[in-house]
């Protein structure tokens, strides 16, 4: 059972580790998920089994991006951003992004309160 236990371990902690690292850097990940996947589609003429390993780690990755839709998605358009526009371009945008982020936080806030005083007064 306690290596059962360890591959558990394991396994959760390169999940964390690949979460960090999709969460700094979206771009990388989103490539290696892609490649990952071609590799599998030349690998399987060979192996079926090599395919089918090749691409479960593709899904993989494809589930930590899923999961961090948010912040890879702004990762990406971040980096766009600074690719092709100029940097007060860049910072306007982020400037945007920020502010919609804000004002979503805001308005979950206050349906919050709304509901808790719904809670309270009933």
């Amino acid at each position: 059972m306690q290596i059962v236990d360890k591959a558990i371990i394991g396994v959760k902690d390169f999940y964390n580790k690949v979460e960090d690292i999709t969460k700094e850097r979206p771009v990388s990940i989103v490539i290696s998920t892609i490649a990952l996947t071609i590799l599998s589609a030349f690998v399987s003429p060979l192996s079926n089994i090599l395919a089918l390993g090749v691409f479960s780690f593709a899904l993989f990755l494809a589930a930590v991006i899923a999961k961090n839709f948010e912040k890879v998605s702004d990762g990406i358009e971040a980096q766009i951003t600074k690719v092709f526009a100029d940097p007060l371009a860049a910072a306007r945008a982020k400037g945007r992004r920020k502010g919609k982020d804000f004002v979503a936080e805001v308005e979950r806030v206050g349906e919050s309160v709304m509901g808790f005083a719904e809670g309270f007064t009933s």
